[in-house]
C-alpha cells in the first residue's frame, strides 16, 4: 500500500512539471492572425498583376502558424536551426544559425557577396534554468550586445507590394517589449528571413510567453 501511494505521488508531481512547462493560451483571445483577402491573387483584386502560382490559404500550411504550434508546445528553439536572418533595423547587419543555436553576426551590404561579409559577433540560443535566453556580443561599435529571456515572440508574413516578394518576420524579446511604447527595460531583436518563403496569404501572430508588466 506504502509502495503504491508513493507511486501515485511521483506520477502527480511528473504531471504537475509537465505543465509548468506548457505554454498557456487563452483561446478567446487567439494570439494567430490570417487575413485571406492579402497576399493572394485569387482572394483579392489587389493582387492580380502577381504571377499566377500556388498560393496557400489553408491555415495548417501556414509559416507563422506552424512557429506558433511550436511556441504553445514550449519548442521556440527549434524554429531558428540552420536558418539565415537579416536584422530588421540594420540592413547591412545578418545572422546566421546554425543547428546548436549558435548565432554568427555578419556585416555586409547589398553590393558585397556573402563570402565578403565580415564576422562581427558571436552569439546563441539558451535555456538557464528551464528559460530560453538570447544572447550575442558584437566587436566594440559595430552593434548592440544583447542578453534577455525570450518572454515575447511575434511573427509576421506577409507580400509587399515594393518588392514583388513574401517576407517572413520574426521579433524576439523580453516581457517589457511594446512595439507600440518604447521602455527603458525594453529588450528586442527583430530579424527577417533570408530565404524563399512561400507564396501565402497574410498571417502571424504576437504572443507573451510571461505577461508583460501592468
Amino acid at each position: 500500500m506504502k509502495l503504491k501511494f508513493i507511486f501515485f505521488a511521483l506520477i502527480l508531481v511528473i504531471n504537475m512539471e509537465c505543465k509548468e512547462n506548457e505554454v498557456s493560451v487563452n483561446e478567446d483571445t487567439d494570439p494567430f492572425y490570417m487575413e485571406i483577402k492579402e497576399g493572394c491573387p485569387s482572394t483579392s483584386e489587389k493582387y492580380l498583376n502577381m504571377k499566377d502560382e500556388t498560393c496557400l490559404t489553408k491555415k495548417e500550411l501556414l509559416l507563422c502558424y506552424n512557429m506558433f504550434q511550436k511556441v504553445q508546445a514550449s519548442q521556440i528553439e527549434q524554429i531558428f536551426p540552420n536558418t539565415k536572418w537579416s536584422i530588421s533595423e540594420q540592413d547591412s547587419k545578418h545572422i546566421l544559425v546554425d543547428k546548436q543555436g549558435r548565432v554568427t553576426i555578419l556585416e555586409g551590404g547589398p553590393s558585397k557577396m556573402e563570402d565578403d561579409y565580415q564576422i562581427i559577433g558571436k552569439g546563441r540560443f539558451f535555456r538557464e534554468k528551464g528559460t530560453l535566453m538570447y544572447k550575442h556580443s558584437c566587436q566594440t561599435g559595430m552593434c548592440e550586445n544583447l542578453t534577455f529571456p525570450i518572454e515575447y515572440i511575434s511573427c509576421d508574413s506577409m507580400f509587399h507590394a515594393s518588392d514583388e516578394r513574401y517576407h517572413l518576420s520574426i521579433t524576439i524579446g523580453n516581457r517589457y517589449y511594446d512595439f507600440l511604447e518604447e521602455n527603458k527595460d525594453s529588450k528586442h531583436l527583430s530579424i527577417e528571413f533570408n530565404g524563399t518563403v512561400k507564396p501565402q496569404i497574410r498571417n502571424g501572430f504576437e504572443f507573451y510567453l510571461v505577461p508583460p508588466p501592468k
